[in-house]
């Protein structure tokens, strides 16, 4: 439920302002806001972004999250082109396959094959199956946009068979 789970990142901004998870707060939030499509709370959720680094910290990537928060936002807010130019941006990261995943469903909305193809080749076999699910249904999306509906088909059903056990929606929703 989108609308409790920003009420509860709210909640813990403002009991934990100063916490060590404040970035992460703000890309949820924007991930939210972006899910929910509502523009006062995109704006609200862009605004907030301030709070993630620019740069990576400890090992956390955090440009990279910053700018898929950001890019959801634009896309959320129909604004594909700049969204597709955000992420085509931002320099790749290692060991962060839900980026990848996330950032080949933007690229694929925007009309960008071969950037979101790009994205998806840095998921690695090991990767968590619902990362792997939500990739298969972002290229099953691009074999059908280029007419080939039998393989497209194809890789759905492969998607659901990862999906299934783990009862991952995410890779179906209109959100991803």
């Amino acid at each position: 439920d989108l609308d409790s789970a920003e009420v509860e990142l709210r909640i813990a901004l403002a009991n934990y302002p100063d916490s060590s998870y404040v970035a992460l707060v703000g890309v949820y939030l924007a991930l939210v806001a972006a899910a929910r499509g509502v523009p006062r709370v995109i704006e609200e959720a862009q605004a907030g972004l301030r709070r993630v680094p620019e740069a990576e910290e400890h090992g956390v990537p955090w440009g990279n999250f910053r700018a898929l928060a950001h890019a959801s936002l634009l896309a959320a807010s129909g604004r594909l082109d700049e969204a597709a130019a955000t992420l085509e941006g931002s320099p790749p990261s290692e060991h962060t396959p839900i980026l990848d995943a996330t950032s080949a469903r933007i690229l694929e909305r925007a009309g960008r094959p071969l950037s979101a193809t790009a994205a998806l080749e840095r998921i690695r076999p090991e990767a968590a199956d619902f990362i792997k699910a939500h990739a298969l249904v972002t290229q099953a999306l691009m074999r059908a946009d280029a007419g080939q509906a039998d393989l497209a088909h194809e890789l759905i059903e492969e998607a659901l068979d990862l999906a299934v056990p783990q009862a991952a929606s995410w890779a179906f929703s209109g959100r991803g």
